[in-house]
C-alpha cells in the first residue's frame, strides 16, 4: 500500500466517522440521509480493506474530522500527521513481508 492509498483511507475513515452519528433505518428518510449513509457504508469498507492489519484511532479520526469539517486549524502540523501514516505505513509492510507462522 502506498502512502498516498493509506493517506485516502484514513480520510475516508475520518468521512465515515463524522456522517457515524448513531442512525437509525428511521431516520433515513430524506435522500441526502440515504445517500450519506450509503457513502459512509462505502468508505468504511473500503477503508477497512485498505488498511487490513492496521488499527486505527476512531475517536481521533471524528476529532479531525470534525476540526476539518469545522474549519479550523488542525492541531497537529504536516509533519507529525505523515511521520505517523509513513509510520502505520512501516508497520503493515511488516506485517505483509513476515513469514506466516507455522510454515
Amino acid at each position: 500500500m502506498s502512502l498516498t492509498s493509506l493517506k485516502h483511507a484514513v480520510f475516508a475513515a475520518a468521512a465515515t466517522l463524522v456522517l457515524a452519528t448513531p442512525v437509525m433505518a428511521d431516520d433515513l428518510d430524506t435522500d441526502e440521509a440515504v445517500a450519506s449513509y450509503g457513502i459512509g457504508y462505502g468508505f468504511a469498507n473500503s477503508l477497512l480493506q485498505q488498511t487490513e492489519g492496521v488499527t486505527l484511532d476512531a475517536d481521533a479520526m471524528e476529532a479531525g474530522l470534525r476540526a476539518a469539517m469545522a474549519g479550523e486549524e488542525s492541531e497537529l502540523s504536516n509533519a507529525d500527521i505523515n511521520a505517523a501514516i509513513q509510520a502505520l505505513q512501516q508497520q503493515l509492510q511488516a506485517q505483509q513481508s513476515a513469514p506466516e507462522e507455522g510454515n
